[in-house]
């Protein structure tokens, strides 16, 4: 299996501290799209050589918390450096290419993702 391009982030170093800087625009972009629908899943997300593929556009379904303040939202440094974004990376990294049929999005950070590699789809 090819070595991943997302450098695994140390235990004793708080995820926090990983950078903006350290994804692709790729991922930068897939991130914003969490930002932008905190609550919710995104159906049939194409992903390629570790990286997501946002054209065409993956089906987002919202999910509404009821008596829920929309307080302001996560900065993106927050969710990029949160661990389960930082797993979401490595996971795609192992697989390569595939499709995300079903990612769960939970306060904005991707939280539970069911993949279906390519060589299986």
């Amino acid at each position: 299996m090819p070595a991943s391009p997302v450098a695994p982030v140390p235990n004793d170093q708080p995820s926090r501290y990983r950078l903006r800087s350290q994804v692709s625009p790729a991922w930068t972009q897939f991130f914003n799209l969490c930002r932008k629908n905190p609550y919710g899943q995104f159906h049939g997300l194409r992903f390629q050589d570790g990286e997501p593929i946002l054209s065409p556009k993956p089906k987002v379904v919202v999910t509404i918390k009821l008596g829920k303040d929309d307080g302001p939202r996560k900065p993106l440094a927050e969710i990029v450096g949160d661990r389960r974004s930082i797993d979401l990376q490595q996971q795609l990294a192992r697989y390569r290419n595939g499709i995300l049929r079903r990612l769960t999005v939970n306060d904005g950070i991707p939280d539970v993702v069911d993949i279906e590699p390519e060589d299986q789809a």
